[in-house]
């Protein structure tokens, strides 16, 4: 074995260990969930003091906080799990998969990071169409106005609208991305066919590198989306069938939608394979 100074490319410093953010992210989501709690008592306190404007302005403050959190927390959690395949990996595409989440963690996550946001929306969006089902019913039964039937019929209406319009932005994100990191990856997919790597390893591992991240995201941003909906909706309107339908249909929709990206995009490494 002959030790060259071709032997070494570059020389770089290891990915630190983000430890400290994740702790205090996940102490800022518990913050944010506390005040959600107590959003009566401090929205009564700002709507004397300021009127309602400010209680809309905290009210979206809570909001855009909880997806800041969970973005900031993604990459190191992608990081950690990267690691955690790499020392357990038993196939060439979980290392290879692994090596490439705990180096690239946060473009492997912007690359996802669309769904999290869509699965806070549904959680949020699916617990208002089942409070509206649920003020539409009893309306219905008290021989309400026709009009408030129309208004929680609106409601409903504009959470799948919501959600639809996601749908579309996240199918043309993610295309778009993927694409892309196909494109920067084109030294590592010739490197890998070059000493003689499989295609269909190739793809899984391209695969782990995407579902890892979306796992994370979809499910982080459901479960802040459920801390913050929860203290104002409660366990009834939350678990509600209307509310859990969308939710499910949600997390269905986002997951084949990335995973037809994955597969357009096979034909873009076949093409890098074959030109190298």
């Amino acid at each position: 074995m002959r030790l060259t100074p071709l032997g070494v490319r570059r020389r770089s410093d290891a990915p630190p260990r983000r430890t400290a953010v994740l702790v205090g992210c996940a102490a800022l989501v518990a913050v944010v969930g506390f005040a959600a709690s107590q959003f009566g008592m401090i929205g009564e306190a700002l709507g004397r003091a300021l009127g309602p404007i400010a209680i809309i302005a905290v009210l979206f403050g809570l909001f855009a906080a909880a997806l800041l959190l969970v973005n900031a927390m993604g990459a190191p959690l992608v990081a950690a799990r990267g690691r955690a395949m790499a020392r357990s990996a038993t196939s060439a595409s979980r290392l290879i998969a692994g090596r490439e989440l705990a180096g690239n963690a946060a473009v492997a996550w912007r690359r996802v990071s669309g769904i999290a946001m869509i699965a806070f929306i549904a959680v949020v969006g699916g617990a208002g169409a089942s409070l509206a089902t649920i003020l539409g019913t009893d309306a219905g039964s008290r021989g309400a106005a026709a009009s408030d039937a129309i208004l929680f019929a609106d409601m409903r209406t504009g959470v799948l609208v919501t959600l639809g319009a996601g749908f579309v932005l996240l199918a043309c994100s993610v295309g778009v991305t993927q694409a892309a990191s196909v494109l920067e990856d084109r030294e590592l997919i010739i490197g890998l066919d070059r000493i003689g790597m499989p295609a269909d390893q190739l793809q899984k591992a391209r695969s782990l590198t995407v579902m890892v991240p979306l796992r994370w995201a979809a499910f982080g941003g459901a479960a802040v989306g459920g801390v913050l909906a929860f203290p104002f909706v409660g366990a009834a309107v939350l678990f509600a069938p209307v509310s859990l339908v969308i939710i499910a249909g949600t997390f269905a929709a986002g997951i084949l939608i990335v995973r037809l990206s994955v597969q357009a995009t096979t034909p873009i490494v076949t093409a890098i394979r074959r030109a190298a």
